[in-house]
């Protein structure tokens, strides 16, 4: 549980400034070699602050909800451990779907991540990700522009509830929120 979660948004603001400068540098092969963990340190601990922030009720109603862009992409083969890397004849990159997906889905992804990568601009430049988790992986796989995941990053960051309504479940023996309002800006 958290109990303060400015913490842990100070933190995930730290996140979004390191994802920022990694989207700035231009990545050669050696480059990336050697620091490419540090892209999905950063992508990994960002889905995790935020799935905590989620289900520790310290978010709004509207950051648990928030709707991302992403492109969908179906498999064309099974992927399992044998091809769980993103490579060219694994996808239908000609059929692709843009949608709106919760953003809890793509923190969701992240953590549960079957098949994961970074994706480069042609000037070598950090733009996106691709994800799909291991309940997913035969069905579809998340394309996403950094800048939208920095947005959002940065909305979950300054997302104060402030107005709060709780009612007691009988089942569960606890309160539960009903109403988490964001605060407007």
């Amino acid at each position: 549980m958290i109990y303060d979660s400015q913490t842990w948004k100070r933190e995930l603001v730290k996140l979004m400034r390191r994802l920022c400068i990694y989207s700035c540098i231009k990545w050669t092969e050696r480059r990336f070699e050697k620091y490419a963990y540090k892209i999905d340190l950063v992508l990994l601990t960002s889905a995790l602050v935020i799935r905590k922030l989620i289900e520790s009720d310290k978010l709004s109603d509207e950051a648990d909800n928030y709707q991302l862009k992403a492109i969908a992409y179906t498999p064309r083969r099974q992927i399992d451990k044998l091809h769980r890397w993103v490579e060219d004849g694994d996808y239908e990159w000609g059929d692709c779907k843009n949608e709106f997906v919760c953003a809890k889905t793509i923190c969701n992804s992240l953590i549960h991540s079957y098949a994961y990568c970074p994706k480069f601009s042609e000037k070598l430049k950090l733009d996106g990700f691709m994800v799909t988790s291991d309940f997913d992986r035969n069905k579809l796989i998340y394309d996403v522009m950094l800048t939208d995941w920095i947005k959002y990053m940065n909305y979950i960051a300054s997302d104060s509830i402030s107005t709060l309504s709780l009612h007691y479940n009988e089942q569960k023996h606890d309160y539960m929120p009903t109403v988490k309002s964001r605060e407007n800006l």
